[in-house]
């Protein structure tokens, strides 16, 4: 694959998605199967040179994609799956539509218990999207040894208010051998930042304190947090609400559209 050729790839993804908050970030296959404390069953079955992107969804995916997917969907359909993944899948398929040559590996999906198809936030880091920030970044750490400390990837621009779908790869495309595997921006270069940033990934979720970790562009919004935040029943009370939103506003465009009918008709008469 000539460099021209991924530039053009690239450019086809950022017209087709960027508007509706996606962003990709390419890697070479070994640049992900490559890292050395990574068990093998997580490894993709693929050449060392097959081209990847790995797809991030920027903080305003929810206003700019869920809420306009919700009104334009079967609300009941969509909550019998996944929301999130459903979303995705349908904004995707454009690019998909240009580049049917791909499997599309979602965070979603899972291949038995423990196992993803992907793991998102690797796939982050060797692509440069995001630093994905780990226990074994934090020297000398005094956590208790049996006690699990969940890593978090860190965006460069919008610090944890992102989301990573999952990653596009691309069957018949390689790289060449000489293609880098990037390593991300440091943006938490600190040992007492990272402990922080750690502690509130695995301590305080729910205050969302460790998306801003660092100085963003951009949040999620009041809903969209409350969306992310969610789950079961509560999840879906608010999709319905956005959906009946919709709907409303649907009738009232068409009862606007009406009277203007009728009235230029009674004008003119």
């Amino acid at each position: 694959m000539l460099a021209s050729e991924l530039v053009t790839l690239l450019a086809v993804f950022n017209a087709t998605l960027n508007q509706y908050g996606y962003e990709s970030h390419p890697f070479a296959v070994r640049c992900y199967n490559g890292i050395n404390t990574m068990d093998k069953k997580f490894h993709l079955n693929y050449t060392d040179n097959t081209l990847a992107l790995t797809v991030m969804a920027a903080p305003d995916v929810f206003e700019k994609a869920m809420k306009p997917f919700i009104c334009k969907s079967n609300i009941d359909d969509i909550l019998k799956k996944s929301p999130t993944d459903e979303c995705n899948k349908y904004y995707l398929k454009k690019f998909f539509d240009k580049y049917p040559e791909t499997d599309f590996l979602s965070s979603y999906n899972m291949l038995g218990p423990g196992h993803p198809v992907i793991l998102s936030q690797t796939a982050a880091h060797v692509s440069g999207a995001a630093y994905y920030y780990q226990r074994k970044d934090v020297p000398a750490d005094t956590w208790p040894a049996n006690k699990t400390i969940y890593g978090f990837a860190i965006h460069p621009r919008y610090g944890g208010w992102v989301r990573i779908p999952g990653v596009i790869v691309f069957k018949n495309l390689t790289v060449p051998s000489n293609f880098s595997c990037l390593t991300p921006p440091d943006v938490v270069p600190t040992t007492e930042k990272r402990i922080q940033l750690l502690n509130e990934v695995n301590n305080d979720w729910s205050s969302w304190k460790f998306a801003d970790i660092i100085p963003v562009e951009k949040k999620y919004t009041p809903e969209a947090k409350k969306y992310f935040s969610s789950y079961g029943e509560k999840r879906d009370k608010l999709l319905k609400d956005i959906s009946k939103r919709c709907y409303r506003w649907k009738i009232f465009k068409l009862i606007v559209k009406l009277f203007k009918k009728f009235f230029l008709r009674y004008i003119k008469s």
